[in-house]
Formats: structure tokens, C-alpha cells, sequence
């Protein structure tokens, strides 16, 4: 992964001898690997700088224009993002494009599934919200990611269609690998106009 500090400063150095400025930035947060496999997809496509979460590295975002935010979704919760919202103000993201993307195994075509994690989260409909498709692996799940599935089993479907849970408890009993960096198309496009506003 790039480094921040020297990548940032390299490209807007460059970008203000254009009369420009180009800097974004992607914080993510990862358990199994597919939201850090979407942000190095991501990260290359733009030509930007990634981080992996961490609060130090959250700091970040308050010098970048464009700030992308990916977590993936743990029984409706987007991971981490709480933190980013809790700083809003601090980090000046009013002034920002901010995108934010869940990567997680429900059904991507879904409007109820989809608007149910932005009613969990707090995201508006001026919200930049992009949900990403992962992938899961139940014979390569962590300890800790079995016990907290186990944990929930209980309360995780509750309010969500009884389609989208049986999507969702099939993929998580079977595995699913919907992990496509073609899911980003849309993500990639409305950045890109973005930045040129």
C-alpha cells in the first residue's frame, strides 16, 4: 500500500504546478480480505492514496478533497464507519466528496437489503453510498469472525425481508464469492465527475 504522506505531497506538488489539485484518498477496513482486495482495485484505477483504517490513519482524511471511506458489513453495520462520522465536523468533510462503500454477502440488487443499511448507518439520500459484493469463506473464517457470527445469529435478520436473509444465511452457511472488480464501475464514475467539479 502507498504511502500517504509522500504520495500526497508528490501529487499535489505536481497538481499545483497544473493550477490543480488532485488529492483523494481511501481509508478502508477489512476482515477477510475483500474490502482491501475493492480499495488496491480502487487505489489503482484513481492513482490514489489507501490506507488501511486505524484512527491515526482516519486523521488523514481531513487533508484530502476527495475522501473515499470502505468497511465491510457486519450484520447491518458498516465497520468503523461511526468513527468517521463522529468526526465529521473535525474533519471538515462538509467541505469534502465523500463516498462512502459497504462491502458485504447480502443481495446487491435488493432495495430493501440496500436501504436497510443506510437506515442502520445513518446515511441519507444525499448520501454517496455504494454497496460492493465480497466474498466469505466459512472453512477460512477467523475465530473471532465465527464467534461473533454465532454471537448475532440471533438479532441479524431481524427487520430485513425474508428474501434477503435467506440470500444472506445461504451465503454465509455455503460461502459466496462475489468479489468483482467490475462492481466498482459506478463508484469510479461519480468520483471521477466529482473531482472535476
Amino acid at each position: 500500500m502507498k504511502n500517504p504522506n509522500r504520495q500526497a505531497a508528490l501529487r499535489r506538488a505536481a497538481a499545483m504546478k497544473e493550477g490543480g489539485e488532485s488529492d483523494t484518498i481511501i481509508v478502508y477496513n477489512s476482515s477477510n480480505g475483500s474490502t482491501a482486495k475493492y480499495a488496491e482495485w480502487l487505489s489503482e484505477v484513481l492513482e490514489c492514496d489507501v490506507v488501511n483504517y486505524n484512527r491515526k490513519n482516519l486523521a488523514y482524511v481531513s487533508l484530502y478533497r476527495t475522501v473515499i471511506f470502505m468497511g465491510w458489513i457486519r450484520a447491518g453495520e458498516i465497520t468503523r464507519l461511526s468513527m468517521l462520522k463522529q468526526n465529521y465536523e473535525n474533519f471538515n468533510l462538509r467541505e469534502k466528496n465523500l463516498f462512502i462503500a459497504g462491502v458485504g454477502l447480502g443481495p446487491h440488487d435488493s432495495e430493501s437489503y440496500l436501504e436497510g443499511i443506510k437506515k442502520f448507518n445513518g446515511l441519507n439520500a444525499e448520501t454517496r453510498f455504494y454497496y460492493l459484493t465480497g466474498r466469505y469463506d466459512p472453512d477460512k473464517a477467523k475465530g473471532v469472525d465465527k464467534a461473533s457470527l454465532a454471537a448475532m445469529s440471533g438479532t441479524m435478520y431481524d427487520g430485513m425481508a425474508a428474501e434477503d436473509a435467506a440470500v444472506l444465511k445461504e451465503r454465509l452457511t455455503s460461502g459466496y464469492d462475489g468479489l468483482d472488480p467490475e462492481n466498482l464501475t459506478q463508484l469510479v464514475k461519480d468520483i471521477l465527475v466529482a473531482q472535476k467539479n
